[in-house]
């Protein structure tokens, strides 16, 4: 080997293409700026897809609440609670039934087939007030009953055979969540804010003004709105 032949290479030389750092800081720059913009668009994605899995899941779950409170209703509907009655035992309930019958206009062979029972645990105090179930064999004769006690309003307990001119009550058998609708619903009517509160088939509806159209409720948030 020709030692005289070898060049040495000043120092800090490389062989290809130069690069600075400042360029080579911007190029890292730029790739993590593109990085990061990736990683929010995923994320921003990501977010929307899970607000949209939140609303089909809140959806559903409204779906299935309706449906169930449908059924509850569907097993109420032939039903009927008679409220205002003092409790004495022994009381013939059917006796009662037979009494309102007749101040409803029914003949002794009209008199339709119903289920009746204290809608409390015993023992029950005497003189407190539960109300009786009414449970009718037919929703038509449940209907027609209803409809003979809206019209008239004119029932009390001289009927039933007590000695006190005081009124009892037919109201349809809600739902717990239709009770509680009915509650909030009854409060707004005492301060005002509602004209009108009435049951149908065990929903709830409401007038906002006299004369104007009633709105079914289904939630204390939409009697909220």
């Amino acid at each position: 080997m020709n030692i005289g032949r070898l060049k040495l290479k000043p120092k800090g030389a490389s062989s290809g293409k130069n690069s600075s750092p400042s360029s080579s800081l911007v190029a890292a720059e730029a790739e993590f700026t593109t990085l990061r913009e990736d990683v929010q668009s995923f994320k921003d994605r990501c977010s929307v897809e899970i607000n949209n899995l939140s609303d089909a899941l809140a959806l559903t779950q409204n779906n299935v609440n309706l449906n169930h409170e449908r059924h509850l209703k569907n097993s109420k509907s032939n039903d009927l609670l008679l409220s205002g009655v003092p409790y004495h035992q022994p009381e013939d309930l059917l006796g009662f039934v037979k009494s309102a019958s007749a101040a409803l206009g029914y003949g002794e062979r009209e008199l339709p087939l119903i289920y009746t029972k204290r809608l409390a645990r015993p023992p029950i105090a005497p003189g407190s007030t539960p109300p009786i179930l009414l449970q009718f064999a037919f929703r038509a004769a449940r209907d027609d009953f209803y409809f003979r006690y809206l019209s008239s309003h004119n029932l009390s307990l001289t009927h039933l055979g007590f000695n006190v001119n005081k009124r009892v009550y037919l109201n349809e058998n809600l739902t717990d969540q239709a009770r509680s609708i009915k509650g909030a619903a009854l409060k707004l009517k005492k301060s005002g804010k509602l004209h009108s509160v009435y049951t149908k088939d065990g929903f709830i509806f409401v007038k906002p003004a006299e004369g104007g159209e009633a709105k079914l409720v289904n939630s204390l948030e939409q009697l909220a709105e």
